[in-house]
């Protein structure tokens, strides 16, 4: 029974950060992230970024928002929002880190994101959305899976289901070299496919946030 272990990417480009998550083998090269990352949540009160807009822009499939947020340390902290429009919760499609060339942004807790929303114009014109963001996230260890890493890991694991056991296996042939989790044993009445989402949930952690603001799409 095996987990292949979420494995990123970062791609620095013209002002481009982007991360990459998989549940198989990762591929090299930057991916988008429609679905909400779930992972370990590391306080129940909603952290408090004070979040700035700096520029909404539409096309006839998108749209962008840059957003700047004080984030509570200097590690690699993934921000995750959505934006709801005439009832309709779109996630964001993608994230770009935009002062990515500037040391101070890069060692300190002051970052600027592009978000971007897929939105199709010609089909329902609107005039406004709802901006939420929702949460930010990372990869226990920044995905290094040392010994204290996978530590963390199974403390949380064992919180949540005790009796399941899992261990690392490296496995240079696949994507390129990595390796997956590997279930040794399951607590009675827990599925493979269970014990798979507890452990990928485990390898990542997240605070909630509790924001929103109205946008103009004029």
């Amino acid at each position: 029974m095996k987990l292949f272990i979420r494995l990123s990417f970062i791609v620095f480009g013209a002002a481009a950060f982007m991360l990459a998550i998989s549940q198989s083998p990762a591929q090299a090269g930057a991916q988008t992230l429609p679905d909400r990352p779930e992972g370990y949540r590391l306080s129940d009160e909603p952290l408090k970024v004070n979040p700035e807009i700096k520029q909404v822009q539409t096309t006839s499939a998108e749209i962008n928002v840059d957003l700047c947020l004080n984030l509570p340390s200097s590690e690699p902290w993934n921000p995750y929002a959505s934006l709801t429009i005439g009832g309709n919760v779109i996630p964001n499609t993608g994230v770009t880190f935009l002062n990515v060339k500037d040391p101070q942004a890069t060692q300190g807790t002051y970052r600027c994101y592009r978000f971007t929303f897929p939105y199709d114009f010609s089909t329902a014109p609107q005039n406004a959305a709802t901006l939420r963001l929702e949460k930010i996230w990372m990869e226990v260890g920044r995905g290094q899976y040392t010994p204290e890493t996978l530590q963390t890991i199974r403390q949380r694991v064992q919180q949540a289901a005790p009796g399941l056991e899992f261990e690392i296996v490296s496995d240079a042939g696949k994507g390129g070299g990595g390796g997956y989790f590997q279930i040794v044993s399951l607590p009675q009445g827990m599925s493979v496919q269970a014990a798979n989402r507890l452990i990928d949930k485990m390898a990542l952690q997240e605070y909630l946030l509790d924001w929103q603001t109205s946008i103009s799409l004029k």
